[in-house]
């Protein structure tokens, strides 16, 4: 891949973890001053966003390439 692809995941990485930082921060703040009935929920949201990064930094760091081709073929002799 070019350099400017690598770039590119690069930086969507940096702000997949700087995203993390924000809602680390906001989860902090926001568990000081909700009920405790909200904190099941609050985790639950904290876990998947947290699954949904981690995979995207894999996939990031991990990239495929998947080609596809529709139609029919032929091998060119006839039958």
């Amino acid at each position: 891949m070019s350099n400017s692809v690598y770039k590119v995941f690069e930086e969507i990485e940096f702000k997949a973890k700087l995203l993390a930082q924000y809602w680390d921060n906001f989860h902090t703040e926001i568990s000081q001053h909700l009920p405790e009935s909200y904190q099941p929920e609050i985790q639950e949201l904290t876990d998947k966003l947290e699954t949904a990064l981690t995979q995207l930094v894999y996939e990031l760091q991990n990239p495929t390439l998947t080609l596809a081709t529709t139609g029919t073929t032929s091998s060119g002799k006839s039958t």
